[in-house]
């Protein structure tokens, strides 16, 4: 008798296992596997976080930050903050901001953009035909950026995550 080697009929029949589909084992490491258990049980709403208003006793609606903030999670990422030329537009060092991919920007916009191969976060404005990247902190200097400008555009901020 040979061992060893795939059996003709051997092993589960495909798709009779509790997800109905073809499966393959992966390993994870064991501090995400409570992560992965509530996805795999909730896979329409992974993530429902309670909120409370005035009486924790009463039912609570949930909110789910991924429906709530990330519109297209595909065309989205994270800037962490470490530097503070956003500080009165409270935007700290610490702080994560939510950049959603975009090609242009309106006047005005707080915007993410690479400036000399680095990330940078400022406040775009157009003024006759002119663009400046400004600051939002009197000790740091204003840009202008002209055809000499080493710019590109990531994204407009939508949300800032605040750190505590």
């Amino acid at each position: 008798m040979t061992r060893g080697g795939a059996r003709p009929g051997a092993g589960r029949p495909k798709g009779l296992g509790k997800f109905g589909e073809k499966t393959r084992p992966l390993r994870v490491p064991e501090r995400m596997i409570p992560q992965i258990l509530h996805f795999i049980k909730n896979p329409d709403n992974p993530f429902n976080i309670p909120i409370y208003s005035k009486n924790i006793v009463e039912d609570s609606e949930k909110l789910n930050l991924n429906n709530h903030l990330i519109k297209n999670p595909s065309a989205n990422f994270f800037v962490k903050i470490t530097d503070d030329t956003m500080q009165k537009a409270s935007i700290l060092p610490g702080d994560i901001v939510l950049v959603t991919n975009s090609e242009t920007a309106d006047s005005g916009n707080i915007i993410a953009a690479l400036l000399d191969k680095k990330i940078i976060v400022r406040r775009y404005i157009k003024k006759e035909k002119r663009e400046y990247l400004l600051p939002e902190n009197s000790a740091c200097a204003s840009l202008e950026i002209t055809k000499k400008t080493n710019f590109h555009l990531l994204g407009i901020i939508t949300n800032v995550i605040h750190q505590f």
